[in-house]
Order: C-alpha cells, then structure tokens, then sequence
C-alpha cells in the first residue's frame, strides 16, 4: 500500500513539474522526494518477496491499515518539507524586494 501511494505521489509531482514552466512551484522537490521513497519500498518488496516468497500477496487488514498510514504519513512529510522550501523562497523574494530604507541617501527624515 505504501509503495502504491508513493507511485501515486511520483506520478502526480512529475506530471506537475512537466507543466509547471517557470518552475515556479519547485516540483522537482516532491518528485525527487517521492521517487526515491518509492524506489527504496520497490527494493524493499523485492527482498521481502524473496525472505516470504507469496505470502506478501495476501497480507491482513492491519499490514494493509498499517502500509496505508505509513505512505500517507510520508507523503505530508513530503509535501510539508516542499512547502518549507516554496515559503523560504517566498521570503527570499519578499527580502529582495524590499529596498533598505535606512541605508539609502537622500532619505526623508
């Protein structure tokens, strides 16, 4: 479940990112964020398939209740981390934009 979940969240920044033009959003964060995390579970069933073999096919409701909190979880902590970069960006340009008015000459007073 946690690696459908992630694929999901791949598909969906990448699809983003292709449309974003002026690279505004800084898509590529999640993209990257989720494309490894989906990379490190599809390397992880792989293992699992091979220490279980088929009995990763059928898991209970609660591995499945589990798997689903741990994606979505992952998933916030993948978009809060891609909000903290577009709000530092946003303050960057709001401190650039700015002009220094103590330090500018011929300043009313």
């Amino acid at each position: 479940m946690h690696l459908l979940l992630s694929v999901f969240a791949t598909e969906w920044s990448f699809f983003r990112f292709l449309r974003d033009k002026n690279k505004e959003y800084a898509y590529h964060i999640p993209c990257l964020l989720f494309l490894s995390a989906s990379l490190m579970w599809f390397v992880d069933s792989i293992f699992e398939y091979l220490e279980k073999g088929t009995e990763i096919f059928t898991p209970n409701l609660q591995d499945l209740v589990q798997d689903g909190f741990l994606g979505l979880s992952v998933i916030a902590l993948g978009i809060l981390i891609w909000q903290g970069k577009l709000f530092l960006n946003y303050l960057q340009k709001q401190k650039s934009s700015v002009p220094n008015s103590l330090g500018q000459k011929g300043a009313v007073k």
